[in-house]
């Protein structure tokens, strides 16, 4: 799915929400987003990219679709949401990352799904041929 991180991250980088009443922790996890969508970026298959770019036309049609009111619902939403996921526990964080994975997993096409299942594969492959070192740098 889309996540709300993403989603400010983008429209953080593509330079629509001028960042000016940041604390320095918002700066540093608005850069660290930032610096995490753009390691996805890089990771991404072309055909991922196809679908990201064509998730992100559909959303920005959207918004420009939207009027000023149902503007301001949806910044209201948002920033209810944010501050939902900033008061979180690291508990509640997993709990909720699992449901979103879940729910994802259950919304996938066989061929994402076959994907995934391969990602995973090789993800387990890695970490069973790491050294104890590489284990505790991946941790940190």
């Amino acid at each position: 799915g889309i996540c709300l991180a993403d989603v400010m991250a983008n429209s953080s980088a593509r330079g629509l929400v001028p960042p000016t009443h940041e604390t320095p922790e918002q700066r540093e996890r608005r850069k660290a987003a930032e610096a995490a969508a753009a390691a996805r970026r890089a990771k991404e298959t072309p055909e991922e990219r196809e679908k990201r770019k064509a998730k992100e036309a559909e959303a920005a049609a959207l918004r420009a679709k939207e009027t000023p009111e149902e503007r301001a619902k949806r910044k209201a939403a948002e920033a209810e949401l944010l501050a939902r996921r900033a008061k979180e526990t690291p508990e509640e964080r997993a709990k909720r990352k699992a449901k979103e994975a879940a729910a994802a997993r259950a919304k996938e096409t066989p061929e994402e799904r076959a994907k995934r299942k391969a990602k995973e594969a090789a993800a387990a492959d890695r970490r069973a041929k790491e050294t104890p070192e590489e284990r505790a740098k991946r941790k940190a």
